[in-house]
């Protein structure tokens, strides 16, 4: 009886997946755009994916969906994620008004995002913010312990120090910028209104240099409870070496990823380098009944080892999907059961509609069910 019910319930799921898996596709590949009044300004923002995991963007200084996190919108996994870009007030679309830099810029920002997306309807989310959204991300994650869910943030800092300001002063005039960094500034405001805007922006950072250390927001951090990605570009023009490593250090618990060859924009130049980085990071807490894990191994069940841990609430009975031909010891079954402690049925390298899964998982329940009854 026991098995017939285990069997009856897989085979409801599969038709389940089977009939929703077409309006799924449909959705997730759709990016939906819009307006929400914030805080008395119409912010602009775009939604796609329907997963449970909701993920907010942050962009840049002057940045905007379009700009910074077109190939993010596209290529993060949408059945897992449920992404929405935003342009902060006064950047991109999200005009009027004109952008503005009072010293708590930041502070607004922060709360301008997390109002945003509560009033979208998201309970719980995680933030992707790079250079200035990734100082707005620590904001917000500081103030909404409760609201936050996982941060990864790139090109940020929590202080502006003397050797920032050189380095702000250097790039003031963006007449002197290549032609293809200036372009999709221009494209979004204009030359005269980007000129414009950029030159307050350097204005309004520089403030911070007159606060006690230069301070943006280190006292936030150790108020940071969620788990906290930290990835640094080696060759980041913008954000030397001391201001991740200031962060990681007054993050508890935070991780920390170097990329030799990246830059300051390097979600842009490394876009596969990052989405690995970020879905793995953001790899779900395993929860009760099947965990049917679909995705190319190598790289996948790497890391869905690496953020796995022995409090994961992985159940004893869990059937994973990855690739058939790894039975050696570190296998990523053997590695999840060793890593969690817990007993894992199987790999199979299958995708979700396969005709044969039903089969196959009804197989090897039973075999399991000879086994360890005391699983079921």
């Amino acid at each position: 009886m026991a098995l017939l019910s285990v069997c009856r319930r897989l085979l409801e799921f599969r038709e389940t997946v089977q009939r929703s898996m077409t309006s799924t596709q449909l959705y997730s590949s759709s990016v939906v755009s819009g307006r929400q009044l914030v805080n008395g300004v119409d912010l602009y923002y775009e939604q796609t994916g329907r997963g449970k995991h909701a993920v907010l963007l942050l962009p840049g200084a002057l940045g905007s969906t379009k700009t910074d996190f077109a190939p993010q919108l596209k290529s993060l996994n949408k059945e897992r994620f449920t992404v929405v870009g935003w342009d902060p007030r006064g950047y991109g679309q999200s005009r009027p008004p004109d952008r503005d830099f009072p010293p708590d810029f930041f502070e607004r920002d922060a709360k301008d995002a997390v109002d945003l997306m509560k009033a979208l309807g998201f309970g719980k989310f995680s933030l992707l913010g790079w250079s200035d959204g990734g100082i707005t991300s620590l904001i917000a994650a500081a103030r909404n312990p409760d609201l936050i869910n996982k941060m990864v943030i790139w090109g940020s800092n929590a202080f502006v120090s003397q050797q920032d300001l050189k380095l702000y002063n250097a790039v003031r005039d963006v007449s002197k910028w290549s032609a293809r960094m200036r372009q999709p500034m221009e494209e979004v405001y204009g030359a005269q209104v980007f000129a414009k805007t950029w030159e307050a922006w350097v204005d309004g950072i520089q403030q911070y240099v007159h606060r006690p250390e230069g301070n943006i927001c280190m006292e936030l951090l150790p108020l940071i409870s969620c788990p906290t990605l930290i990835i640094h570009g080696e060759k980041d023009p913008m954000v030397p070496s001391f201001h991740p490593q200031y962060i990681l250090k007054h993050i508890k618990g935070s991780r920390f990823h170097s990329m030799p060859e990246g830059k300051h924009n390097l979600h842009l130049s490394f876009t596969e380098k990052i989405l690995e980085q970020v879905v793995h990071f953001h790899v779900m807490k395993f929860s009760g009944g099947f965990f049917l894990w679909v995705g190319s191994a190598p790289v996948l069940s790497n890391l869905a080892v690496s953020m796995s841990s022995r409090y994961d609430s992985m159940p004893l009975s869990t059937l994973v999907l990855g690739d058939p031909s790894n039975t050696a010891p570190n296998s990523l079954a053997q590695r999840l059961a060793k890593k969690t402690n817990k007993q894992v049925f199987a790999s199979y390298s299958l995708p979700m509609t396969d005709s044969n899964l039903s089969l196959l998982v009804e197989n090897r329940i039973k075999k399991e069910l000879e086994l360890h009854p005391e699983h079921f």
